[in-house]
């Protein structure tokens, strides 16, 4: 039922706030500051880029500062711009947000998990026991790789390996992992190391893994091999490569050759025996996997309840 505004005005005082700039002006700053140009920003509001620079330039003269360092079509945040966007980047999550639980009431679209592909083989049994604990609720999962976006269609909460893309969101560390090396037991036996582990594949018989551009501390057979004190580093161009950790498990399982896996995704093949370990000697990753997510989602239950769940485990 409603009311009338007047009889209720008493409840919706609060303290005199300065004016607020027009939302349009702070729409046009976060994406381009996300984007990283005008042109970008401009494609994604469906406006031109001169529409968002003039918006940009209309917010700097209101709150007296230069929000970005402008260097012919590249852009710069400045301090006074590095902080303001990440606040700004939160409050219209939050925003999002309260829209969507107005809008949808108990269906909303539920809580939106992104994870690094070669996460999910972590996840699943973590998440299988949450929900058998009684946690209910929609939970959706998108294996992606990084960076993802957050809020309106985004993510509410990203797993993924260190936190350096999402500097301006809450990063919380899981667990560290080790990488081993992994191979079918119908490829390897012991007695076929008599020089050393794995001496006697042939380089052909090593799968390597390549997480891609924005990662140069994956784990590579030259470092492994170096730990284990041994002289030999297999030719990655004369062996397999894939991109994800999981499907590197999976080449070793079909017996394509020998691989390099972090122990959260072998770890279930190890046990079941479809995957043998050569070699004692790991290799630890030099940084966390880790939960990423937006401070102003911090209190909310259902993401509050998964991250507690994933801590203990």
């Amino acid at each position: 039922m409603g009311f009338p505004f007047s009889d209720h005005k008493e409840n919706f005082r609060s303290p005199a706030l300065h004016p607020l700039p027009p939302l349009n002006a702070l729409r046009a700053f976060e994406t381009a500051a996300r984007t990283g140009g005008f042109a970008a920003a401009g494609r994604e509001l469906g406006v031109t880029s001169a529409a968002v620079s003039q918006q940009v330039r209309a917010l700097e003269a209101q709150l007296g500062k230069a929000l970005f360092v402008r260097r012919g079509n590249r852009l710069t945040l400045t301090d006074a711009g590095l902080s303001l966007y990440p606040r700004l980047g939160e409050a219209f999550a939050l925003l999002s947000e309260i829209a969507a639980a107005v809008r949808l009431g108990p269906a909303r679209r539920g809580l939106v998990v992104s994870v690094a592909p070669s996460m999910m083989v972590w996840l699943l049994p973590r998440l299988a026991a949450h929900r058998a604990a009684g946690h209910g609720g929609r939970i959706e999962l998108r294996a992606e790789d990084d960076p993802v976006a957050f809020g309106r269609e985004g993510a509410d909460l990203r797993l993924t390996y260190d936190g350096a893309h999402y500097g301006e969101f809450r990063v919380e560390p899981l667990f560290h992992d080790r990488a081993v090396p992994v191979v079918s037991p119908a490829l390897w036996q012991p007695g076929d190391d008599r020089a050393g582990p794995l001496s006697a594949l042939p380089d052909e018989r090593f799968v390597h893994t390549d997480w891609g551009r924005h990662y140069a501390s994956h784990p590579t057979w030259a470092a492994w091999m170096a730990r284990a004190g041994l002289a030999r580093s297999p030719d990655p161009a004369r062996g397999v490569q894939v991109s994800w950790s999981a499907h590197a498990a999976l080449a070793a399982e079909a017996g394509l050759g020998a691989a390099l896996v972090p122990l959260s995704v072998a770890g279930p093949a190890l046990a079941a025996g479809r995957l043998v370990s050569p070699s004692p000697v790991a290799l630890p990753l030099e940084r966390p996997h880790v939960a990423v997510y937006p401070r102003a989602l911090a209190r909310r239950a259902d993401l509050a309840a998964l991250l507690a769940a994933l801590r203990q485990g």
